[in-house]
């Protein structure tokens, strides 16, 4: 744009949504361990500073680490930037702006695949505030939430046992019944942008360690799920006779969430199996 001198300061401005950078009933070990980045509309490597692994550290402040960030790559390339780094401004900071440059948004099709494939816990938490701006126009999770239960009423899907806090399913008070699952699931086209960014058997995402005997791997979709203690699987497949079938399992109380996850291979590895599938020959047992 031809700018070489900025006489101001870069400011992080993150106001479309709420200063909450977590949900109040998480434990605080899902910031430390990085689990989930501080939530912020305007954020950088998922709100963490510079590092790897444990070495990670949640930025205090998201938009004043993305501002820090971009005077310094400002800064590198020969553009000088005369004030110091600003985080979210006030509202009774704003001037009229003129926009310089922009850069697009990957499709949310990709979003969204890279949310399912990798457990994206931040993008989760981020793309319900957005439904909750653009829907309600409040940036908040609770907003979100509410934009959630809405779509998932109108789209007629059993509500009874459902319970959501967060959009990622950290919150210990989660709750969602197989039978919802289920049904969302079958609900879904396979050509579609759900289906589609799953993670593959043996292949790709989260499952690319997984279900890799020949007569799943490369043949189911699925998104896993895993709290201390819990383990479930979600997902599609293609049985012998080419028809599809659709899975939900969910574990808790575990010892090991690995015996979960040893559970779960079993069970679609015999749905792969089978030319036709009852609800009843794989659903819970009467009691």
């Amino acid at each position: 744009a031809g700018v070489r001198r900025v006489t101001g300061s870069i400011v992080g401005d993150d106001r479309r949504f709420d200063t909450r950078r977590s949900v109040a009933t998480w434990k605080r070990g899902y910031l430390t361990s990085g689990q989930v980045g501080p939530l912020s509309a305007l954020s950088v490597n998922d709100s963490f500073t510079e590092g790897e692994g444990k070495a990670r550290r949640a930025a205090s402040d998201p938009p004043l680490s993305a501002a820090r960030l971009f005077t310094q790559l400002l800064n590198d390339r020969g553009v000088t930037v005369d004030g110091a780094p600003l985080g979210r401004p006030a509202d009774s900071d704003l001037v009229p702006a003129e926009q310089v440059a922009s850069i697009d948004s990957p499709p949310m099709d990709a979003v969204i695949a890279e949310m399912l494939q990798t457990s994206d816990n931040t993008t989760a938490e981020l793309l319900l505030k957005e439904l909750g701006w653009r829907l309600n126009k409040a940036g908040t999770t609770d907003s979100g939430l509410r934009a959630e239960r809405a779509a998932l009423a109108q789209a007629g899907l059993p509500m009874a046992g459902f319970a959501a806090n967060d959009g990622s399913g950290l919150d210990r008070g989660d709750r969602v019944t197989c039978r919802l699952l289920l049904d969302n699931m079958a609900a879904q086209p396979e050509d579609g942008a759900l289906v589609q960014g799953l993670s593959v058997a043996g292949e790709v995402g989260t499952l690319r360690k997984r279900l890799t005997a020949a007569r799943v791997k490369g043949n189911v979709r699925a998104k896993t799920g895993t709290l201390n203690g819990v383990s479930a699987l979600v997902g599609m497949m293609k049985g012998p006779s080419g028809a599809r079938i659709d899975f939900a399992v969910v574990f808790n109380g575990l010892g090991s969430t690995f015996d979960g996850v040893k559970a779960e291979d079993r069970l679609v590895e015999a749905l792969a199996e089978l030319s036709v599938v009852s609800v009843d020959e794989v659903g819970p047992e009467a009691r």
